[in-house]
Formats: structure tokens, C-alpha cells, sequence
């Protein structure tokens, strides 16, 4: 599947924001961390098509190519990549709507679920 193709997902962890720079596509993570949790963004792109994608089923799905920026690290959104090997890189997978891996990357703390929060592993 060409990169044009591909799935994409930005997300930031809370009070945390992407300044993106104006006809540059550079953007910088900002913010303040929160209950212990780093600073954080993910980045991901999944560049197959899901095994299961259907309305009232799991998904099934990867690997989604996926980055974590830190504090005042950069990612450029024009050519899709870090700006100066910033961030930690890492693979993970979706089975029957299960995350089979770290959904942070290597060396994130797992956040606690929220009080009364149901878990899908229940």
C-alpha cells in the first residue's frame, strides 16, 4: 500500500498540544504533564487493511507503525517523520479489539484506569 494510502492517528496525552508551524508542517509538543504521566503525542499510521473492520465486531488490525514525542520534540507532518530522531518508535497490533502490546511504546508508565472504568480484558 503506497504511504498515501496509509491510515493515520494523532493523538496527545492531556493538557499536552501539537504547535504546528505554518507552511512548514513542522509541529512541537507542548504542554504540561498530568498525574505523573509524561508529556506525550502518538503518532501512527497503519499501511494494511485490518483483518476485521466490520460494524459490531472487534477490530483486528496492524501492525500500526506508531511514535511517541516528548516534551519539546518535533515532527514534521509534510514528509510524515520525526524532525531530527526525535521520538521512540514502535510496532503494536489490534486482535478482537485488544491492544496485544504496549499501546504507549517501551518505556511509558501505564496509566491506572479511571475509578469505576470497565476493562476490555475483563
Amino acid at each position: 500500500m503506497p504511504p498515501e494510502a496509509c491510515a493515520r492517528l494523532v493523538a496527545t496525552n492531556e493538557e499536552a498540544a501539537l504547535l504546528v508551524e505554518p507552511g512548514s508542517g513542522v509541529a512541537r509538543l507542548v504542554g504540561n504533564a498530568v498525574d505523573g504521566a509524561p508529556l506525550a503525542a502518538f503518532i501512527c499510521r497503519l499501511c494494511s487493511l485490518p483483518a476485521v473492520c466490520e460494524p459490531g465486531k472487534p477490530l483486528t488490525a496492524g501492525p500500526f507503525e506508531c511514535l511517541r514525542l516528548e516534551a519539546g520534540e518535533s515532527y514534521d507532518f509534510e514528509a510524515w517523520r520525526p524532525v531530527d530522531g526525535a521520538g521512540v518508535a514502535y510496532n503494536l497490533s489490534i486482535a478482537a479489539g485488544i491492544i496485544a502490546e504496549a499501546p504507549y511504546g517501551p518505556g511509558y508508565p501505564t496509566p491506572s484506569p479511571a475509578p469505576g472504568a470497565a476493562s476490555r480484558r475483563d
